[in-house]
C-alpha cells in the first residue's frame, strides 16, 4: 500500500560559513545598516565601505567577495 503519512522534514543545521560574502559600498550609514541586516538575515556575510577607496583597501587585503553593491 501507499504510506499516507509523509516523512517529517528534519531541520537543517545552520551553515557554518555564509552563503555569499557581499561588499556594500555606500556612503549613507542608514542604507548600509539596512542592507547589512537584510543580507545577514538571509545568511550572507556583509562587509561595508563608505567609498571606493575603502572598498579597494578591503579588496587589496585579499578579502574575497562574491558580490559588490555600489550606490550611484
Amino acid at each position: 500500500g501507499i504510506n499516507a503519512n509523509p516523512p517529517l522534514l528534519r531541520p537543517q543545521p545552520a551553515p557554518t560559513s555564509p552563503m555569499a560574502i557581499v561588499l556594500i559600498v555606500e556612503d549613507d550609514r542608514v542604507s548600509q545598516k539596512i542592507l547589512t541586516k537584510v543580507l545577514r538575515n538571509a545568511g550572507h556575510e556583509a562587509l561595508t565601505a563608505t567609498n571606493l577607496m575603502e572598498a579597494g583597501t578591503l579588496l587589496r587585503q585579499h578579502i574575497l567577495v562574491d558580490l559588490v553593491i555600489l550606490d550611484s
